[in-house]
């Protein structure tokens, strides 16, 4: 989503944890430094590891799913694979709305099936799937052209 380069980047001298059990794994980065010290002292003293440390990655399950602190954290670096939308569009896409063509301000190219969804302080509300293949040839502005696939507002709606 990304690039290599840029995810390369921001995962140079971090450790992933990935927690056990369940249906789903959740994955975390941490420094090597916050490694040693989860298991070698920490884990010691709880006699247990810790269900969560450092930067949030995803999920892995069936597909991994990267989370929208990654997700900010990649944008930050990269500027790509991005849908800048006008605030208006973003708050409604914070309550679970999609977007249309209209709300669009700024496309950070390359885009992917699945892209960032950005509002205009370049801020990261979530992500969407692209509804169409090439915006540029999309010419209805009520068109729907990419769907909601999770955004900052879905905490808040208790993920419902």
């Amino acid at each position: 989503m990304f690039g290599y380069r840029n995810t390369k980047l921001f995962f140079k001298n971090k450790q992933l944890i990935i927690t056990k059990g369940g249906p789903r794994q959740e994955v975390f980065a941490v420094t090597k430094e916050q490694f040693d010290f989860i298991f070698n002292k920490l884990k010691a003293i709880l006699q247990k590891e810790p269900y969560c440390a450092g930067v949030f990655v995803g999920i892995y399950g069936k597909k991994f799913r990267p989370s929208l602190e990654i997700c900010e954290k990649l944008f930050k670096i990269s500027k790509r694979n991005a849908i800048m939308v006008n605030e208006k569009a973003a708050i409604l896409f914070s309550y679970g709305r999609d977007i249309m063509l209209k709300s669009i301000v700024k496309v950070y190219e390359p885009l992917r099936e699945i892209a960032v969804v950005i509002d205009p302080q370049e801020n990261v509300i979530g992500l969407c799937k692209l509804t169409v293949k090439d915006l540029d040839k999309v010419s209805l502005g009520e068109y729907v052209v990419c769907e909601n696939i999770i955004d900052k507002g879905w905490y808040l709606r208790k993920g419902h």
